[in-house]
């Protein structure tokens, strides 16, 4: 039998203060990536228990009767949030809440927070109306499964044509409805695409914008070609690194100068690697430059020979 929840709760909090993290650098390794990989499955876990109640919350108009303002609001104020973060936790926590199956799947840590909202963006994209109650729980279980197979998120999210031929051939669209409806797509695309440039007052640019799928799509293999790039040319700098040093074509202090500079560009996260994409390749080459340079001063140092 299930507890309270006030009182749970409070047990949690209690276990996280308990933790004792003055050892957590000794480690070995691999209990490190264990220890890292439990406590963010345990932070989804908790994150879909917040959405949840975020969810509960919505339905219930709750806030507007203790703080006479939206839910959206309330969590901007009291959370520090922008409106636009605010309303996207709402959102989510109404795409999770959406089937009780998809609710405790992610309050089970079967599949995550993310996941389990773009499952219940798709069934809430589906005819329900003309499915049956069998159909639409059919479909929850294709998804979750989907899901707990190793799907994406953004491969569960273009799934809604597939589920209806699994579950509801009788209502999946034709090939003309499809290529209509991508057409109609298409042109709203066009329509609506926008590419804007602010600055920040704090000396950088700020961009936004959108673009039709193709383009889209287009751009992301582009730059992703250039981060993809970059990280094998950083793998292929620090093997070359390695041989220098092996070969005594570095010392010890040349060779940590040259690890820290290249570390610093291996500890970039992938939105920065994107941002960064057009230098990746020039990058690349001003580092084999330079370390040309190193070894060419370093040689005309050495004694000629006699």
């Amino acid at each position: 039998m299930g507890r309270d929840f006030w009182e749970l709760s409070g047990v949690i909090e209690q276990a996280l203060d308990a933790i004792d993290h003055s050892g957590d650098a000794r480690m070995p390794a691999v209990k490190k990536v264990a220890a890292m990989t439990k406590a963010r499955a345990l932070a989804d876990r908790m994150a879909a228990l917040a959405a949840v109640y975020t969810d509960l919350v919505a339905r219930s108009g709750a806030t507007e009767a203790t703080a006479g303002s939206p839910l959206s609001d309330y969590l901007a104020a009291t959370e520090g949030r922008t409106s636009s973060e605010a309303n996207g936790l709402v959102h989510q926590a109404s795409r999770i809440g959406a089937d009780p199956a998809v609710r405790d799947a992610a309050l089970a840590g079967t599949v995550s927070p993310g996941k389990a909202a773009a499952i219940g963006q798709v069934l809430r994209e589906l005819p329900r109306h003309d499915m049956t109650p069998d159909q639409h729980q059919a479909a929850a279980d294709v998804l979750l499964g989907q899901a707990a197979g190793g799907a994406t998120t953004r491969q569960i999210a273009g799934s809604t044509d597939r589920i209806l031929e699994q579950v509801a051939p009788n209502l999946a669209p034709t090939p003309e409805g499809r290529a209509a409806e991508a057409e109609r797509q298409r042109r709203r695309a066009i329509r609506e695409r926008e590419l804007t440039f602010t600055d920040t007052g704090k000396g950088s640019v700020r961009i936004f914008g959108q673009v039709p799928q193709m383009e889209g799509d287009l751009l992301r293999s582009v730059v992703g070609a250039c981060v993809e790039r970059g990280r094998g040319d950083e793998r292929r700098e620090l093997e070359a690194l390695k041989i220098q040093r092996a070969s005594g074509d570095l010392s010890a202090g040349e060779y940590l100068a040259a690890r820290t500079a290249l570390q610093e560009r291996e500890h970039r996260t992938t939105a920065q690697r994107q941002a960064d994409s057009d230098d990746e390749h020039r990058g690349s080459l001003l580092t084999l430059d330079a370390r040309r340079k190193l070894l060419k001063a370093r040689s005309a140092k050495m004694p000629s020979p006699t």
